[in-house]
């Protein structure tokens, strides 16, 4: 799945893009661009977030 559509799931589950940013060691604000479709992220940043959500998710 997706990177963006995770992170929607997750916002709709409660998870919010400050806690997500603490759990990823990645900028919220980034976070929330990149969520938006303002800005890209490394792909090994979208595998870190792709891995802790699919977890959280589940």
């Amino acid at each position: 799945m997706e990177t963006k559509e995770l992170i929607k799931q997750a916002r709709e589950k409660g998870i919010t893009i400050k806690s997500l940013a603490e759990m990823t060691d990645i900028n919220a604000r980034t976070l929330y661009n990149y969520s938006c479709g303002y800005r890209n992220l490394s792909k090994e940043k979208e595998e870190k977030i792709r891995n802790i959500l699919s977890c959280l998710l589940e």
